[in-house]
């Protein structure tokens, strides 16, 4: 195995569960188990750090191989959770069924596969494993082809072929709905000619949530929240049908969902709505089965106090955001390796935004820096603009003008570069351009009141910073305080 940061990643991905399951099938082997010595330097280790696992491997290893051992472990943790999630995994147990079947086929057991079989495309159709009933199918097939079948199946040789019509149309409308997504890209006049409903989609809930979530995609990039909201409940309404509930493929589809929806009604300013559906996305209703993989439970806190925050923002609730800043702090998600860049910028990014709207420019201030300096390579060009204006906004609220010079100037180079700027870009660009040429109140005072109203006029076309909402900030600053 050549990359030990990936078996670093697998082993701190663990649950306390799945560690003691793997503990659990590890004692069952007799011998010294130096693999599991491997595991516990990695699992005590907070961050990766090859140094130190190489002494103390040589330490403790008794001059074993350290690729091998590597190797070894890696393919034993990957075992262990496989058996596992055995028992919670629909897909693993039509998988291990299969294989049965396989076994059995070979010792002309046929009555026995025909029930394993029948058990198998029962969990197939249950949980809309189209691939997988495929597989049953062929096996089925198989079986009432021998010279030994007895007719154990209660079905016709006409039906089955049937069957397996139906399950290659279904494979074949999945295959159209995920491309429907791609012809929108290529064509946005698909929508407005009606050729949607010329494709051949079946009634399928899964081809089905594919299409609605192609269109509500579409009109969101369209600017056309509106349509794009009522796409979105359709396939929510779907996804929390008792037919698709408890399935993790769907449920991931259903998270994303309701962030579109949250997302969707942000855009329309229906600030109600959005909070209905955030109250949706909150972990604790997520499925039970699902608690036993702590990295998808990091996944979807983070996902949610993403949601939340930028709700908290535009709706202007400081005292809610306060707390949530504690709530957030207190489980430092932010720095957890697990999780996926593009989650810590976003989270960064909004609690920088959410510290400024609650009067905290030190910790806005320092959740910027570190957003900019530790992860610049991995942030989002429209992210980097929007958190570089707010890095600005905060040196000037100190009475930095040097630094605001400085990072004016650095600015400006991005803009040049960037493939659109927005009217906030413009009108931003003017107020710190204006303001570092000031020398008394009575200017500054002018060049914030000519920022406000630019601002108010440029509202209508929809190119502002939402999260920012600096609309209110701007006419404070430009309006001198009596009293």
């Amino acid at each position: 195995m050549k990359n030990s940061r990936d078996l670093f990643d697998l082993i701190q991905s663990l649950s306390k569960a799945e560690k003691r399951y793997t503990r659990m099938r590890a004692a069952f082997h007799e011998g010294e188990k130096r693999y599991m010595t491997l595991f516990a330097i990695l699992e005590n280790q907070e961050t990766y750090d090859p140094e130190d696992l190489r002494v103390k491997w040589e330490k403790q290893s008794g001059g074993r191989s350290l690729g091998f051992t590597k190797s070894y472990l890696y393919d034993f943790i990957l075992g262990s959770l496989e058996q596992f999630h055995a028992s919670s995994n629909h897909v693993a147990d039509i998988q291990t069924l299969l294989r049965r079947v396989d076994v059995l086929f070979d010792k002309a057991l046929y009555g026995q596969c025909v029930r394993l079989l029948i058990k198998a495309r029962k969990l197939a159709e249950k949980h809309y494993a189209i691939r997988l009933l495929l597989e049953v199918q062929v096996w089925e097939l198989r079986i009432m082809l021998s010279p030994y079948y007895g007719g154990e199946f209660k079905r016709s040789f006409a039906e089955l072929f049937h069957s397996e019509q139906e399950i290659l149309q279904s494979l074949n409308h999945i295959s159209i709905a995920r491309q429907f997504r791609f012809m929108l890209e290529d064509d946005p006049d698909v929508l407005e000619t009606g050729q949607p409903e010329e494709l051949p989609f079946s009634n399928k809930p899964n081809v089905l949530c594919e299409v609605e979530r192609s269109k509500a995609v579409f009109y969101m990039k369209a600017n056309k929240p509106r349509k794009a909201l009522q796409a979105i409940e359709s396939e929510i309404e779907m996804l929390e049908s008792e037919a698709l509930k408890g399935n993790r493929v769907f449920y991931s589809k259903y998270v994303n969902s309701l962030g579109l929806a949250i997302k969707a009604c942000q855009e329309l300013k229906d600030y109600e709505a959005s909070e209905r559906y955030l109250e949706r996305l909150h972990p604790q209703h997520q499925p039970k089965d699902l608690d036993r993989s702590e990295h998808l439970r990091l996944r979807m806190f983070v996902n949610f106090y993403i949601q939340k925050l930028r709700h908290l923002c535009l709706t202007g609730k400081t005292g809610e955001l306060d707390a949530l800043l504690g709530e957030i702090e207190a489980t430092r998600y932010y720095e957890d390796e697990r999780l996926q860049s593009s989650f810590r910028v976003q989270l960064q990014y909004l609690m920088s935004i959410a510290y400024f709207k609650t009067g905290q420019c030190p910790n806005a201030l320092k959740a910027l820096n570190s957003l900019l300096m530790a992860q610049s390579s991995d942030l989002p060009g429209r992210l980097k603009l929007n958190a570089s204006w707010l890095q600005m906004l905060i040196h000037q609220e100190k009475n930095n003008m040097d630094t605001v010079e400085h990072l004016l100037r650095a600015q400006t180079r991005r803009l040049k570069k960037a493939e659109e700027s927005l009217v906030a870009d413009e009108v931003l660009s003017k107020l710190f351009q204006g303001l570092i040429r000031c020398a008394s109140k009575a200017e500054r005072d002018e060049v914030f009141g000519r920022a406000s109203r630019a601002w108010a006029e440029s509202m209508a076309e929809g190119q502002l910073i939402p999260e920012l909402d600096l609309g209110k900030w701007l006419h404070r600053k430009a309006v001198p305080v009596v009293g």
